[in-house]
């Protein structure tokens, strides 16, 4: 799919959606789409919301979207509505400059984000991800669909601190309330910041993959047996603090078989008895 080509000073705050009809319709067709914007309280935020369309070129090409008028934003629901007939991409874009031409932060301010944790198994260690995007059902799915057979974890809302570009996981052991002897918690760059520019790249057709932070936690055969290490969450406007979770991997006799919920191998060796006195 070529790449998608926006107007100027408007950012993304849905999805893309593609709109296929299979025969002519005899009437409109009312589509609702999920954005990202806290309306809450707020209704008068929607004259900076608008629908924007672009026709269905060949894939190698740009995609160029241009805005429409009319559709309808609930200040309860999270959704924009609009009828359309033609078959066509659709999303919808934030207005970053008011109708005075000053520029403004109001869409920015009022974007809602999602952090989310899960952990997927090794034989000695465990990978922790969190991963970071606009808050929107496509990114959920996309985590169930890429990481189905990872465990899923804490998942936390958040919005950005208007004086901060980015945010960051505090893993320099910041005073915790409950011992980790025997645990390593080692990210695998840092420090581990999430830029905010990188978050709203997600959902544009040629950055399929969200932002995330890799953490690897191991724990020695002498680890206290239950790691809950708290992981504050920084740059955000309501302070909020992630946990990881985790317990001591032990296997049986037979050295293959895992238990499902641990980090830890403990080597051990296989003792057969032929019996007798």
């Amino acid at each position: 799919m070529g790449q998608f080509q926006f107007p100027p000073n408007t950012v993304l705050v849905s999805a893309v959606y593609a709109v296929s009809l299979s025969k002519p319709l005899l009437k409109r067709l009312k589509l609702e789409i999920q954005h990202c914007i806290d309306l809450t309280g707020r209704p008068d935020l929607a004259q900076y919301l608008k629908f924007a369309i672009a026709p269905v070129s060949t894939p190698s090409l740009s995609y160029h979207f241009s805005i429409v008028e009319g559709g309808e934003f609930s200040s309860n629901s999270g959704y924009g509505s609009i009828d359309r007939k033609e078959y066509c991409l659709v999303c919808i874009l934030g207005i970053c400059i008011s109708y005075t031409g000053v520029y403004n932060t109001i869409i920015a301010d009022h974007t809602k984000y999602i952090i989310i944790r899960h952990y997927e198994g090794k034989r000695v260690e465990d990978l922790v991800t969190f991963t970071a995007a606009k808050y929107l059902n496509a990114f959920l799915e996309y985590i169930e669909k890429q990481h189905s057979h990872a465990e899923m974890g804490q998942s936390v809302l958040f919005s950005f601190l208007p004086s901060s570009d980015y945010i960051e996981l505090k893993l320099d052991h910041t005073p915790q309330k409950y011992p980790f002897n025997g645990w390593t918690i080692q990210s695998h760059f840092g420090p581990c910041r999430l830029y905010r520019f990188d978050i709203d790249k997600f959902g544009n057709s040629n950055y399929p993959i969200p932002s995330s932070c890799l953490v690897s936690v191991y724990g020695s055969p002498d680890a206290v047996p239950t790691l809950h290490y708290s992981v504050p969450l920084v740059g955000v406007v309501e302070p909020v603090t992630l946990y990881i979770h985790r317990t001591l991997r032990t296997v049986s006799a037979n050295p293959t078989t895992f238990s499902s919920s641990s980090n830890v191998v403990h080597d051990s060796t296989s003792v057969s008895s032929t019996g007798g006195a």
